[in-house]
């Protein structure tokens, strides 16, 4: 099962800065912002999340 969540390279906004004053589009979702991903990529994040701040 896929999910659209929001990349977490650009935060979202779809752009990302180079050098403090360039702006590219970003590589990970290539502008859009939002990215697909699987369910078990979330599972395993959430989980990798929980173990290392306990």
């Amino acid at each position: 099962m896929k999910i659209i969540s929001i990349c977490k390279k650009c935060k979202g906004t779809g752009s990302i800065t180079a050098c403090k004053f360039i702006k590219k589009t970003c590589p990970a979702c290539k502008g859009s912002g939002r990215m697909t991903k699987h369910l078990s990529e979330i599972k395993y994040e959430e989980r990798n999340k929980f173990f290392l701040h306990s």
